[in-house]
């Protein structure tokens, strides 16, 4: 049975969901404004440190907790649909899986649509990698992860809740990473919902997903 503190993720879905309903034409100013409301229900990492910089004139935000290996980085995609969401909402969900890693995130602000339709989050994306690279990070020291549309831009471990409106593409998508000969692993979490993750720091299902997350990452980024 999922816990009490998962509602809060389901009922700021819910209320996103009536708003849209009542406001079908809502501008996308109005929308943006909503959804930069979803850091909101994640819980504060504490010893986490966010400066904000730019990585290949691209904005971003790290987030460096106390005590990381300075030379190992998380690439970080945020969600939003490419076109809601900024590296500010996600801030503290990442700054918990950089804690839990024991390393470095770099948020990236990416371009969004309409004003910078495909490919312009590809090519922030990868243009904060060369800039990174620049920086004399390895390239086997650079994570990638992404949340909802931000993972479309990092798959190697999927990561999805059970009740996840999005859950068969979790699936094809795992299934077609392997046949392109992607060394990719599906986990889908019973009763959780889409990104449940933002939970980080107010839900045990969330804070546990994250570890397991953080268990497959170190040895890849050389962290034992």
């Amino acid at each position: 049975m999922a816990s009490k503190q998962t509602e809060a993720l389901n009922a700021l879905y819910r209320g996103w969901a009536a708003a849209l309903q009542a406001n079908p034409e809502m501008p996308l100013d109005e929308m943006r404004l909503m959804l930069e409301q979803w850091g909101n229900i994640t819980g504060e990492p504490r010893g986490v440190d966010y400066i904000e910089t730019s990585a290949g004139e691209v904005p971003a935000l790290w987030a460096a907790p106390k005590n990381c290996a300075e030379d190992r980085v998380l690439l970080c995609a945020h969600g939003g649909g490419y076109v809601a969401a900024s590296m500010y909402t996600h801030r503290k969900t990442y700054g918990h899986v950089a804690k839990a890693i024991g390393c470095r995130a770099l948020i990236v602000d990416y371009r969004r649509a309409p004003e910078n339709v495909h490919p312009g989050p590809v090519n922030d994306m990868a243009q904060s990698y060369k800039w990174l690279l620049d920086q004399g990070i390895r390239p086997g020291h650079v994570a990638l992860i992404g949340d909802s549309a931000g993972g479309a831009l990092a798959v190697m471990y999927i990561q999805t809740g059970a009740d996840e409106a999005l859950l068969d593409d979790s699936r094809a998508l795992a299934e077609l990473a392997r046949k392109s000969g992607v060394d990719v692993t599906l986990e889908v979490v019973p009763e959780m919902q889409h990104v449940f993750q933002f939970l980080a720091g107010t839900a045990p299902e969330a804070d546990a997903a994250i570890q397991r997350l953080a268990d497959w990452v170190r040895p890849k980024l050389g962290l034992g």
